[in-house]
């Protein structure tokens, strides 16, 4: 595991900042607690709606609940890493963040703009889909070269 970090630090960096962010959830009283979620920056419709579209991205750094913390932290260190290693920390950094942004910006307009709530939402599954998918796209554009390990993995993802 060190060495597929080692390879993939922002991935590991990342996995950092998730694990930290869910420490100071349970140290402020839960992470399924509203206020708390509200407090470190969850994705609400109606403050981002008011400006703070700073959520937009603290929200990927939140978790509500262990389940949620440990899928996600799991598939970034699988998918995360992965991609990291294959072509490059600064481009998989780009799509990390870039992905999350879409992720939560869609979450927004949906609950807010399309279905009138205010819902709180928060995690890193908007990036994590991004990463599948451009890892499906890297793999698809491949295909002619892939060896039968890589078609495996294409297969699966697929």
């Amino acid at each position: 595991m060190r060495g597929v970090l080692r390879r993939a630090p922002v991935t590991a960096a990342l996995l950092v900042a998730i694990g930290v962010m869910f420490a100071a959830e349970l140290a402020l009283g839960g992470s399924m607690d509203r206020e708390v979620l509200l407090t470190l920056g969850a994705n609400v419709g109606q403050e981002v709606a008011d400006g703070e579209i700073w959520r937009l991205v603290a929200s990927m750094f939140l978790h509500i609940g262990v389940l949620h913390l440990l899928v996600n932290g799991w598939a970034l260190y699988q998918l995360g890493a992965l991609m990291e290693i294959w072509v490059g920390s600064q481009r998989f950094a780009v799509v990390y963040f870039a992905s999350g942004l879409s992720g939560s910006l869609t979450s927004f307009v949906w609950s807010y703009w399309i279905q009138g709530r205010s819902v709180i939402s928060a995690g890193a599954s908007g990036a994590i889909f991004g990463i599948l998918g451009a890892l499906i796209g890297f793999l698809l554009q491949r295909r002619d070269r892939l060896t039968p390990l890589a078609r495996s993995l294409l297969l699966q993802l697929l």
